[in-house]
């Protein structure tokens, strides 16, 4: 079993309690980002990374708003 950052498993465990592991390890997305999270502690060197978080975060916000309603749309 990998080690999560303790608020990324709160938060599965609020969506998902029977099945968080899997759903964990199942999601190379959720991985990626939990893995980035470290960063939290870090230096500022390591705070580099939350910028990557940013970047997926935003362009999920934009699929969302913009296509998540019009998948054909998403495709042009």
């Amino acid at each position: 079993m990998k080690i999560i950052e303790n608020f990324v498993k709160d938060i599965l465990k609020e969506e998902y309690p029977m099945d968080f592991q899997k759903v964990y390890d199942n999601s190379q997305l959720l991985q990626y980002l939990d893995k980035k999270m470290k960063a939290v502690h870090g230096n500022c060197k390591t705070r580099r990374s939350l910028a990557n978080i940013y970047a997926v975060y935003s362009i999920l916000h934009f699929y969302q708003e913009d296509f998540y309603q019009d998948k054909n749309g998403y495709k042009v």
